[in-house]
């Protein structure tokens, strides 16, 4: 039943999106770039490279209703708050900057993509959120896969509508070909644009610098950051000793935890004292991974970034089996990852402990999954759409 309330109210959220959107489309385009954004990040660093070479462009921000990004984050933007019910104006605003615009970017699944008419004058653009990916996706997710005919076509109507889709390996191309069942020559070789953070060496020492500035507790220490993906099902730190992981690592160390955004909950550490620290509302993950030493976390996009630091990680997965099942995985943990497969916290407590880089399986792990985002991916970019 539940299902069935959900796709009726799809349904009619599309076909009202789409009765504004054929009625504004009538009007002149204008030069004009809309980003529709979940996570934000590789969209700041596009619409920054954006003003710099195209300061003509008007530039339009429409950010999900969950969406950290305040409507002053970006200098002579605007922004508006997208598919929320409660601000129905700022909804049909959101409408005719879509149909009146040249370019839209995104970063995520959005449904009203269904909602454009097939005949659509702008280019779509999937920036995507991810480096890499370990969970499938798209028309591969299990979820999916057990949808009704219906749902998976109107899925794969929405990934049709879409023009190209920014990659920065071959090994991602071919996944979102199979994910979006799209083909070749849709794909876009100029590497992820919020990678480009992590060869600007002065800007990634003041974001350190300021780090340590706010979180007193990172100076004199070794840094775990845990951050695990996102679960259906309860949080897999809780399978986490800490207690018993305080007691048999050095002393040295301070964990933080990072919990995915969409997850609204802290992590009560009373008990650990000075041992780990709940960094959640810091929203920027690649900006907290300046001052991290070990990187553990589980079936997040998240590697594929902090490979790029060459610092070691590890992989905690007490649930690999069942998540094996739902919602799946594109390839095998072991041997296709730079890092420990652990599934206790005896195991985490040994990677710990002895912790190494294998600098070949690094160096071989990055060549696979960043091959094309070497610092300049953001400049690419625009040098294609704006030349």
């Amino acid at each position: 039943m539940l299902k069935f309330i959900k796709e009726a109210a799809i349904k009619l959220y599309l076909l009202i999106f789409k009765l504004f959107y054929i009625l504004f489309n009538f009007m002149l385009q204008q030069q004009k770039t809309i980003f529709v954004t979940s996570y934000a990040n590789n969209s700041l660093f596009v619409i920054d490279t954006l003003k710099n070479q195209v300061p003509t462009e008007e530039i339009v921000i429409l950010k999900d209703v969950n969406s950290s990004l305040k409507n002053n984050s970006v200098d002579d933007v605007k922004i508006y708050t997208f598919n929320n019910i409660k601000k129905p104006i700022e909804f049909i605003q959101s409408i005719y900057h879509l149909a009146t615009s040249r370019i839209i970017f995104i970063d995520n699944y959005f449904e009203f993509i269904s909602g454009i008419p097939v005949n659509k004058k702008q280019i779509i653009i999937q920036l995507g959120h991810a480096v890499g990916a370990i969970k499938t996706f798209g028309l591969e997710d299990t979820q999916v896969k057990s949808s009704k005919k219906s749902v998976r076509e109107r899925i794969q109507f929405n990934y049709d509508q879409i023009d190209f889709t920014v990659i920065g390996s071959e090994r991602m191309g071919e996944l979102f070909m199979e994910a979006f069942n799209t083909t070749n020559e849709h794909l876009i070789r100029t590497g992820v644009p919020k990678t480009d953070f992590f060869f600007d060496e002065l800007e990634m020492k003041r974001v350190k610098n300021q780090l340590e500035d706010t979180y007193s507790f990172l100076k004199n220490k070794k840094v775990i950051l845990y951050a695990p993906t996102y679960h259906e099902t309860k949080s897999p730190h809780l399978t986490i000793d800490f207690k018993k992981l305080k007691q048999s690592i050095s002393d040295d160390y301070v964990i933080m935890i990072k919990h995915h955004p969409k997850l609204n909950t802290t992590f009560v550490a009373d008990v650990l004292p000075e041992f780990v620290y709940d960094v959640s509302s810091h929203k920027n993950v690649n900006e907290l991974l300046t001052v991290v030493d070990i990187l553990i976390t589980d079936y997040s996009s998240l590697p594929f970034e902090f490979a790029l630091l060459n610092r070691p990680m590890i992989f905690y997965v007490p649930d690999l089996e069942t998540y094996k099942q739902s919602p799946g995985l594109w390839e095998p943990l072991a041997n296709n990852f730079p890092g420990p497969i652990t599934k206790d916290t005896d195991e985490l407590i040994w990677a710990i402990n002895h912790i190494s880089i294998n600098q070949k399986a690094l160096n071989d792990f990055n060549l696979r999954w960043n091959a094309y985002s070497i610092g300049n991916s953001s400049h690419n970019l625009i040098d294609v759409f704006y030349p």
